[in-house]
């Protein structure tokens, strides 16, 4: 997740981890805001390679701010990426995986591996729509599920709504109340 990279090569990465049941991604610089060795300060507004020690970006994903910490465009990136693992779950959890990763290959018009996917800004957002209009084809197995979950374990009934109306807004732009 270096500058030098495209946006859409650090958002693959979302597809990658899924397809492959990795379970989890390490950046080790989150913050390193020194030399290498840590052996002075930088100012990551100046450098971004730790005064040349790692490539550019490396060393941090987030920047200094007055009280408050700034996110780089890789991490919001990153941050897609990683929604785009949960929209995959969730739809798997309707059609299954094998299903979920051929849409995905479907789309792509091949394989995804680490080394092979589309190299274009515009796959991952057309794909986003795409997997967004096939969960919405389960509607009233949503409205089904939840209400099995308030009959079931009348205790949840609050968070179960909150849960329905939250799905409702996201992926139907209607009401709790009118879930048809």
């Amino acid at each position: 997740r270096f500058l030098s990279m495209p946006s859409y090569r650090n958002r693959i990465l979302g597809l990658q981890l899924y397809k492959y049941n990795i379970k989890g991604f390490l950046q080790w610089g989150y913050n390193f805001y020194y030399s290498q060795l840590s052996q002075f300060e930088i100012n990551p507004y100046l450098t971004t390679s730790a005064s040349f020690a790692f490539p550019s970006g490396d060393p941090f994903s987030v920047y200094p701010g007055k009280n408050e910490v700034l996110p780089s465009l890789r991490a919001l990136i990153f941050k897609e990426a990683l929604q785009e693992i949960e929209l995959c779950r969730l739809l798997e959890s309707f059609i299954g995986k094998e299903a979920v990763v051929e849409m995905i290959e479907k789309h792509a018009n091949m394989e995804i591996t680490f080394r092979d996917y589309p190299r274009n800004s515009e796959f991952l957002p057309s794909l986003n729509d795409k997997i967004k209009e096939e969960i919405k084809k389960f509607k009233k197995e949503w409205v089904a599920f939840w209400a099995d979950v308030k009959k079931k374990a009348p205790e949840y009934a609050g968070i179960a709504d909150v849960c329905l109306g939250f799905i409702m807004k996201k992926f139907y732009d209607s009401d709790i109340d009118h879930p048809d």
